[in-house]
């Protein structure tokens, strides 16, 4: 078994894995690596082993959907993946154990466990991600919410490979805080295309993930990437909603902050195609609904704050990647210009 130790602005987890899994995991999120903690805030326990289905004999299941079936006893939940994994789970403790054969379920429960477990605390203290690209020119970000299967990982990718000035903050959750400040969340990249990119990322780093629901993806660890990790918090920034038009024209159009503050009920305060596991972020049981209140809260004051501060934009991206590139690249260093 290899452990693994993970903080995200103060959240720390422990991972007591394969090894296997574990190196998958140091890659995803080795930005956070960090040395060994005492007494880290979440513990996982990750077993290539048979699921121990013993310990919800004669349960009765409280939720089920395609996915999992979710149990609950003595304040443990239970998580059946329909015979393909099992999770246990004591919130109490914040202890989770993990079990499976098949490496690329461990692999895939985990990494969304994480993401699960600790952004549920963090939107507790404040902290809250964005379905969204992230990336910066100097000390000006620019930050894209878009749809699952917009577009997103192929406009992060093509804009880093445009200008080398331009650094990662995030491709999938960048975090914003109660005040609408802009927080780096680098984690692996995600692409159906990684021969697109042979000439700019180091391939050689990339490895694949066989999920789910989505089928096989090539996962790009941020350090594979030759463009630098933006590390301060950006206060200054462009906040846009992308949409598609079936041209090779790429069109750009001013918005109000309402209408980027309504876009954000989606991107933001609901968190549509944020990375997580709902088993793990909404718990079975009463004393966990005035969180979910309070995160509710919490998220609409960030996004009203971001949306007030931000310039913001609806951008029609077309059928050509280059002209795409130039448009919102262009929009990005003439924000900054303008600024100075």
């Amino acid at each position: 078994m290899f452990d693994l130790f993970l903080d995200f602005y103060g959240i720390s987890v422990s991972i007591s894995s394969v090894d296997s899994i574990a190196q998958l995991l140091k890659k995803d999120f080795e930005y956070f690596n960090c040395a060994k903690i005492q007494h880290p805030t979440f513990v996982l326990s990750v077993e290539k082993s048979i699921s121990p289905y013993n310990e919800i004999a004669g349960l009765k299941a409280i939720r089920q959907n395609e996915k999992c079936i979710t149990y609950k006893d003595s304040g443990y939940i239970f998580n059946d993946y329909h015979g393909a994994g099992f999770t246990v789970y004591d919130p109490a403790a914040k202890k989770m154990s993990i079990y499976s054969l098949d490496e690329q379920l461990l692999h895939e429960i985990t990494y969304l466990a994480v993401l699960s477990l600790t952004g549920k605390l963090l939107d507790l203290r404040g902290m809250h991600r964005l379905h969204a690209f992230a990336i910066s020119y100097k000390s000006t970000a620019l930050i894209g919410m878009m749809p699952s299967k917009g577009g997103k990982s192929t406009l992060f990718l093509d804009l880093l490979k445009s200008d080398s000035e331009f650094k990662i903050i995030s491709d999938d959750t960048p975090y914003i805080d109660w005040r609408g400040k802009l927080y780096p969340f680098p984690i692996r990249v995600g692409t159906n295309d990684i021969t697109g990119y042979a000439d700019f990322v180091n391939i050689e780093k990339s490895y694949e993930l066989v999920r789910r629901d989505h089928g096989v993806k090539t996962l790009i660890p941020v350090s594979a990437i030759p463009n630098k990790i933006h590390t301060d918090v950006v206060e200054r920034i462009i906040l846009f909603e992308g949409a598609r038009i079936y041209s090779n024209e790429c069109e750009l159009h001013n918005i109000s902050s309402l209408k980027i503050f309504i876009a954000q009920i989606k991107h933001v305060i609901i968190g549509v195609g944020l990375p997580m596991v709902l088993e793990y972020f909404l718990e079975p049981s009463i004393k966990d609904i005035p969180k979910r209140i309070i995160i509710i809260v919490k998220r609409s004051l960030a996004a009203f704050n971001l949306a007030r501060k931000s310039s913001s934009y609806t951008i029609y991206l077309g059928l050509s990647r280059e002209t795409n590139v130039k448009i919102v690249s262009q929009l990005l260093k003439q924000q900054r210009s303008e600024e100075i």
